[in-house]
């Protein structure tokens, strides 16, 4: 890199010129710093003839001589804050001078080779400089001094600071001509966008730095470049590169050498500096601390950038169900998701995973290839378990394009064989359409239009799918209804799936036009998005579940069931994006919130209407049926005769038609189904509901 300035020395021709400078912004005062100076041995003789019986001690004379400065100049610049160098202030300027003797006939006088024999035919001699120390570049600029020579020390000190009237003023002159570096800068940073990710299209992203003086001004060199340093120009996850149209390169500061970990950016005209960070490798979400420094007169000025925020990537396999018996069913859900170093997670959609299962035997997995992420960033599979499979293992991972790195989940689902007499699988969805829109268009008197919509949709999808294996618990003779009824005792329920896709927008829109009118409006989009968490059976195994064989058939007629109910909570994501116009300008809003509802319910139960119960016998002849058989012709034929009364006396009981088997054999798998469509006309839209409801038994042995 090409060599800069370490220490610049400002040269003023300080001969009296009014210069109008006139501060701006929030300068703090100028800080000048009075050095002790330099005398050689001649310039102390001098002092010690001039002054008999003073102390002969080189530094007291120095230290005298340096306050004399020190209040010379303070009398000549009130604006100005001095300090004596070595004190501790701050400050970023320093008067440096040099004392020596000059003899009265030679402008040029030798400092090595001043010997004094006659100190009448000398003079004192003070040259002297002003200096700033910048910290960020190599090398040094030199100048003439002001001179001043007198016989007398006082005179020629008083003489040398004189020409240092109005310091304030002319420092302030060479700022403008000279901006870097810059009297107490002010350092700016920010990123562009707010994070990167191993998503090709999230990989880099702008650290925008901006240098400003005291006066709010950019800082940017015209023959001394303003440096920024980025450091690590190079760590474990990424790093740093110059943008296009930026000048740098790798450096380390005060000039001491090389140092590659370290970039280097030269401010534009605009006072930024603006490198890239790439990411290049890892897969987790990271915090990543980038130091952000500039120089100003004398000291550095820090800003520290904790939290270079690096999302990862995480897929989870989650099977519905850890351990299910042959022949059953489970879901599992393969999810992508963006991770933030805080934990929280964002879905990634529209990514194909890879997927492997190992430990297939004769079940089977559906689908079998195309595994995209949908909306919410999930993949969904559904395995059906074979009775020679015993445990299945489920791998999924994604590797970004160009990367070198993938994220990976697995899972394991055990297959047992079956220790239940029944099983029973239930599923209900429900869906739900709502529309209502409202429109205006009026236009008054004075020709102002004024339009307002107010549209307002919602579209929600649920789907259960819930699992029960039972025991059974005991039979009972039902003569009135020439039927068996067998009841099962749960011993498990679960979840098989559980789902809800809630879309719901809510648009608003007004303006009013015309000439002559306050033209202006507004539009707002209101969208929430749905996610549920902790679902689950509410009292999985506390009802009885009664299937009803007819003794005629030996096959099952009806399902009186014992459940379920599936509660849950919900979190809701609310977007709201709004702006506003007028002859004022334009005016955007946008933001999000997250709200919490908690424990909502599910019905999984039937949905149509009640009907009369079609296997229901009413009168009592199905208990003459029953005694006949019982004890006999003979001993029947002595009962004595009992009026039976109509049918049309009896109350029939109602059922809800899909607990009605309507499909299988009746003996080993069987069940029933049923949907109902609500519609309920709105005047400005529509609102309508559409349930389904079905249940299906497979018994493992015939009970006879």
């Amino acid at each position: 890199m090409m060599k800069r300035l370490t220490a610049i020395l400002l040269i003023f021709f300080f001969s009296g010129i009014t210069i109008l400078y006139s501060q701006e912004g929030d300068c703090p005062e100028i800080k000048v710093a009075v050095e002790k100076g330099e005398m050689n041995d001649g310039f102390l003789q001098k002092i010690l003839n001039d002054n008999p019986g003073q102390p002969d001690s080189k530094d007291y004379w120095l230290t005298k001589i340096q306050n004399m400065v020190y209040q010379a100049l303070r009398r000549n610049n009130p604006s100005v804050t001095f300090t004596l160098a070595g004190s501790g202030e701050s400050y970023e300027y320093v008067f440096n001078y040099l004392l020596m003797l000059a003899p009265i006939a030679e402008e040029d006088y030798d400092f090595e080779e001043s010997i004094v024999d006659e100190f009448s035919t000398v003079y004192y001699r003070m040259s002297s400089d002003i200096s700033i120390v910048n910290p960020c570049g190599p090398g040094m600029y030199t100048g003439p001094h002001i001179i001043a020579k007198s016989r007398d020390l006082k005179v020629v000190v008083e003489a040398n600071v004189a020409d240092y009237f109005s310091i304030d003023k002319r420092l302030k002159e060479y700022e403008k001509e000279h901006p870097v570096p810059p009297r107490a800068p002010e350092l700016s940073v920010e990123l562009e966008p707010e994070f990167v990710s191993p998503l090709k299209e999230e990989r880099t992203l702008k650290i925008k730095a901006k240098v400003l003086n005291c006066e709010g001004n950019p800082v940017y060199g015209r023959m001394l470049d303003q440096h920024v340093y980025f450091s690590p120009k190079d760590s474990e996850r990424g790093y740093l590169k110059l943008p296009l149209g930026f000048g740098g390169g790798s450096g380390s500061f005060m000039g001491g050498g090389p140092e590659s970990n370290t970039l280097v950016v030269f401010t534009n005209a605009e006072g930024k500096a603006e490198p890239e960070f790439t990411l290049e490798n890892g897969i987790e979400a990271e915090n990543l601390a980038i130091s952000v420094k500039t120089c100003g007169l004398v000291s550095f000025f820090i800003e520290e950038l904790e939290s270079l925020k690096i999302k990862g990537l995480e897929v989870k396999v989650r099977p519905i169900r850890k351990e299910i018996y042959q022949e059953e069913e489970t879901d599992i859900i393969l999810s992508l998701n963006k991770t933030d170093p805080d934990g929280k997670n964002e879905p990634v959609s529209g990514k194909k995973l890879s997927v492997r299962i190992t430990g297939l035997n004769n079940g089977e997995v559906k689908p079998k290839s195309d595994y995209v992420t949908d909306s919410r960033g999930e993949v969904r599979l559904h395995y059906k378990a074979g009775d020679k499979d015993e445990m299945i293992q489920v791998s999924a991972s994604f590797q970004p394009e160009d990367y070198p790195d993938k994220a990976t989940g697995r899972a394991f689902i055990k297959v047992k064989p079956p220790e239940y007499d029944a099983a029973i699988t239930i599923t209900k969805t429900t869906r739900k359409e709502f529309l209502d829109e409202n429109h205006e268009n009026k236009t008054d008197r004075d020709g102002c239009t004024t339009q307002t919509d107010d549209v307002r949709r919602i579209d929600e999808n649920i789907n259960a799918t819930v699992y029960v294996q039972c025991k059974l618990s005991h039979k009972a003779d039902m003569p009135i209804f020439n039927q068996t009824w067998e009841y099962y005792q749960p011993i498990m329920a679960n979840i098989s799936s559980f789902n809800l896709i809630h879309d719901e927008s809510h648009e608003m829109y007004g303006s009013v036009s015309g000439s002559g009118c306050a033209n202006g409006g507004y539009e707002t989009t209101v969208t929430t998005d749905y996610t549920v968490t902790n679902p689950e059976i509410s009292e999985p195994l506390a009802a009885m579940w009664i299937v009803a064989i007819d003794n005629n058939t030996n096959k099952a007629v009806k399902l009186i069931p014992g459940g379920y109910s599936i509660s849950y909570d919900l979190e809701a994501m609310i977007e709201t994006e709004s702006r506003q116009w007028s002859s004022n300008g334009d005016k955007s809003d946008n933001k999000k919130e997250t709200k919490t509802s908690e424990d909502l319910t599910f019905e999984a139960g039937p949905v149509k209407d009640p009907i009369p119960d079609p296997t229901f016998k009413p009168g009592l002849s199905g208990i003459w049926d029953y005694l006949k058989e019982e004890v006999g012709d003979s001993l029947f034929s002595a009962i004595p005769d009992i009026p039976i009364p109509s049918a049309s006396s009896e109350e029939v009981p109602e059922i809800n038609p899909e607990l009605i088997v309507s499909f299988g054999d009746g003996i080993r798998s069987f069940g029933g189904n049923g949907s109902k469509e609500i519609d309920k006309p709105r005047e400005n839209g529509y609102e309508r509901e559409f349930h389904t409801y079905s249940w299906q038994m497979t018994r493992r042995k015939v009970n006879k």
